[in-house]
């Protein structure tokens, strides 16, 4: 059945007007049918020519533009609606869809989708670059809907992709390089209607409150309006009232209204960036008048989901530059001002900004995987080189400070390097590896894949995590019991689970005191298989690192889990034993009646200092000085690697009786210059 399709025209430029999607020499492709384009994907294998394939070329990024003398495949004929299963509610269609017109479709048998975006992208083009709205627990869209797709590889098969297979999770945002997506089975749910509501607040409050205010929303957005102190707190929500609701039949007559605000608005935002390219001085007052007549509240009466949620009208926009990064959800704030007060140091003309939020998701590419995260986007109109490459480096920072990833489809990719998006993502190595699985030849590559993902089957695909650090946590036996407690009982998988916990969360979960779990996540910090983040308010969260979720995770290929496992009879089952909650068991921070730390405690201190000490001892000199001491020195970590880097120095620490005999075991492992004074303190 071929529906009365949304027309978009083929665009010869990316959204922003900077990139031509035809490298030179290269032709486009619009097939009919999926079985025309297995034909020309097998043929453009055979002779060595490189395709890509866009969408509605919605997208900023260099990952939609074909390779000299390649192709570019359009899916725009291949728009088909195949099966409905009303039991399951699931709806299967061919991946060149408008989402417009799939919104209308799945309507008419009462269903929403969860979560959309633009409405005019063609729906393979949005999935595969990861677009996203803003649900609290809704990850983004591919991750949110599909439950099944099929693919055309390099070689020109068609492969199915299920959830459970890697190749799933690999192509719900697989940016193009996997193959070419060309049906999906999309999950629906009941429809649903929305209400807006948005209040005017200050951007303090805005930024000082979103983290904690999150939790509470489901589809949500603030957005802020530089230069005025003042933003809005933007809720989308299904409470209102029956007469509030425009219903079926009145959808039309509100779709034309919304196309025209719509178009409107993005007029008028081109003008501003026109005006304020020329005057800068006038980008103040400027968005001083937007937020005057936007005034202190607005809401927007009850309309389907989709047209809440989605943006667009299917025309042509005026070309713009969009930037946009995610940040895990507890260093949005910091990563937002940092960028804002960048911004307004340069008095860099932008109309508005907004922060929306997004669930973890498990696809392996997509920003949100395995984290809640906040989207941090901002658009220039008509901005000169210099500013727009000013943006780019100053979001990249803040990337690189607060653990951001870019958007695929946004022009921060430009400033990505192999081994930042190695870093950021867990899984890019093996999606590395799923590239060389699927498209051995790189027919669906070009220079930027290039660049990024290592095609040549003769080259390692990525440089692995190195699991040297883990094995020297596994055999340093003074702090080793806690990786091997964390691993018997699944925790890590529990904090990745939990995009992160508290102290106060994982000692819940585990039913262990406070100060156990303490103990036992600062040693796992420092070793580097946590990672530790502080929000405004002072509590602490703590995630896997690179290094954890690469080989402490069962889900990924590789783990070590069931080698430490062997392990487990030396000791751990005894610091299990000392950690649990109940009265009759021994403290596990002090001996039993005595009040000095335990040798449980000592060792759990000697994993927290030891590495710290190896890298701050270089750093002090103490001539002329020959002798220091260290008060409540514990195992003496600290004063061992000082004397080791001041070789005519002496080292005292100065402990509790009945630590000594728990510390000598460090002690005598080094320098016999290295002394334990006990006394009672």
């Amino acid at each position: 059945m071929l529906h009365d399709r949304v027309e978009i025209p083929l665009k010869n430029y990316d959204f922003s007007g900077r990139l031509p999607l035809l490298g030179s020499g290269a032709k486009r492709f619009v097939p009919n049918t999926i079985e025309e384009l297995q034909k020309f994907v097998k043929k453009c294998s055979q002779e060595g020519t490189r395709i890509r394939v866009v969408g509605g070329a919605n997208s900023y990024s260099p990952i939609i533009q074909s390779a000299e003398n390649g192709a570019l495949v359009s899916l725009f004929n291949i728009d088909h609606l195949i099966s409905v299963d009303k039991g399951k509610k699931q709806v299967t269609v061919e991946a060149g869809i408008r989402e417009r017109d799939l919104h209308d479709i799945i309507s008419e048998f009462g269903w929403s989708l969860p979560q959309v975006t633009r409405k005019f992208n063609i729906l393979a083009g949005g999935l595969n670059s990861g677009h996203h709205s803003s649900g609290y627990d809704i990850p983004e869209v591919a991750s949110a809907i599909v439950v099944g797709m099929k693919i055309v590889d390099g070689s020109g098969d068609l492969i199915v992709a299920e959830p459970g297979d890697d190749l799933f999770y690999a192509a719900l945002v697989g940016l193009g390089r996997l193959g070419i997506v060309v049906e999906y089975t999309l999950q629906c749910t009941d429809k649903f209607y929305l209400k807006a509501v948005g209040v005017r607040k200050k951007t303090e409050t805005l930024l000082s409150t979103m983290v904690d205010e999150a939790p509470h929303k489901k589809f949500w957005r603030l957005i802020f309006f530089p230069y005025t102190a003042y933003g809005y707190d933007l809720s989308l929500n299904s409470h209102f009232n029956d007469n509030e609701l425009i219903f079926e039949k009145r959808q039309d007559n509100w779709a034309s209204k919304y196309d025209f605000l719509y178009d409107f608005t993005s007029e008028w935002l081109s003008f501003h960036g026109y005006l304020t390219s020329l005057f800068r001085t006038l980008v103040r007052p400027l968005n001083k008048l937007q937020v005057a007549v936007i005034g202190d509240r607005v809401e927007m009466t009850g309309r389907r989901s989709d047209w809440m949620l989605a943006a667009g009208t299917g025309a042509s926009e005026p070309p713009h530059d969009s930037y946009e990064i995610a940040f895990p959800l507890e260093k949005c704030e910091d990563a937002v001002r940092m960028i804002m007060d960048g911004l307004e140091a340069r008095t860099i003309s932008y109309p508005w900004c907004e922060v929306r939020v997004s669930g973890p998701s498990p696809a392996w590419l997509s920003p949100a995987y395995g984290k809640r995260i906040c989207w941090y986007e901002l658009p220039t109109y008509h901005q000169d080189d210099e500013t727009h490459q000013y943006i780019i480096d100053l979001m990249q920072k803040a990337a690189e400070k607060y653990d951001g990833r870019p958007h695929w489809g946004k022009l921060n990719v430009y400033a990505c390097s192999r081994s930042f998006l190695q870093e950021q993502y867990a899984r890019f190595n093996d999606f590395t590896k799923m590239v060389q699985k699927m498209d051995p030849k790189g027919t669906f590559s070009s220079p930027w894949f290039d660049k990024i993902f290592n095609i040549d089957p003769d080259e390692p695909a990525t440089q692995e995590i190195s699991i040297i650090p883990l094995m020297d946590q596994v055999f340093a036996s003074h702090h080793h019991s806690a990786l091997l407690v964390f691993t018997r009982l699944n925790l890590f998988s529990f904090i990745s689970d939990s995009n992160g916990v508290t102290v106060e969360i994982l000692a819940d979960h585990a039913k262990w005191t406070q100060r156990a779990t303490s103990a036992m996540i600062i040693s796992l910090t420092t070793s580097g298989i946590l990672k530790e983040s502080t929000q405004t308010c002072g509590t602490s969260t703590f995630y896997l690192s690179p290094l954890g979720e690469r080989f402490l995770l069962q889900k990924n290929a590789g783990h070590m889990n069931d080698f430490l496992d062997l392990f487990w009879d030396h000791s751990p089952k005894t610091l299990l034993e000392k950690a649990s909650i109940g009265t009759e068991k021994e403290n596990f921070m002090l001996k039993t009646g005595g009040g000095a730390p335990s040798e449980f405690f000592i060792n759990a201190m000697q994993g927290q200092t030891s590495f710290a000490a190896k890298v701050l001892a270089p750093l002090i000199r103490l001539e002329p000085t020959t002798r220091v001491v260290d008060v409540g020195g514990g195992s003496g970590t600290f004063v061992i690697e000082i004397c080791k880097n001041n070789p005519s120095a002496t080292g005292i620490i100065y402990e509790l009786p009945d630590v000594v005999p728990i510390a000598e075991k460090y002690v005598k492992q080094v320098r016999p210059t290295v002394y334990y004074l006990s006394s009672i303190l």
